[in-house]
C-alpha cells in the first residue's frame, strides 16, 4: 500500500538506435570496454617511480583486489598469470551493470 513504484527506464530515457541492430546494450557494452582500456591505458603511462595517484591509483587497487580477494585465495601463486584475464573481465562486467544501478 505504501510501496514506493518508480516508472520504467524506457518511461525516462529514450534511447535511439544509433543503426537497427545497435541498441542501448550494444552502446554499453562498447563504452564498458572503451572506458576500461582508457583506465588501464593512463595507469600504464603513468610514471611509476612516484607514489600513485588518482586514475592509476584506481587501476592499482582493482588489480590488488583481484590479485589478493580472487586469484590468491582460490588459486594460489600458480594462478597468478589468470590476473589480466580476471581483471578485464572483471572490470567489463562492472562497468555494464553500472548504467543499470544508476536510475
Amino acid at each position: 500500500m505504501f510501496a514506493l513504484e518508480f516508472p520504467p527506464i524506457n518511461e525516462i530515457l529514450r534511447w535511439s538506435d544509433v543503426f537497427p541492430s545497435f541498441n542501448k546494450v550494444a552502446i554499453i557494452s562498447v563504452l564498458a570496454a572503451v572506458i576500461a582500456s582508457v583506465i588501464f591505458l593512463i595507469a600504464g603511462n603513468a610514471d611509476g617511480s612516484k607514489a600513485p595517484k588518482g586514475v592509476r591509483n584506481l587501476a592499482e587497487a582493482i588489480v590488488e583486489f583481484i590479485e589478493n580477494q580472487i586469484v590468491m585465495p582460490t588459486m594460489g601463486r600458480d594462478g597468478l598469470g589468470w590476473t589480466p584475464f580476471l581483471l578485464s573481465l572483471f572490470s567489463f562486467i562492472y562497468l555494464c551493470n553500472v548504467p543499470g544501478i544508476i536510475p
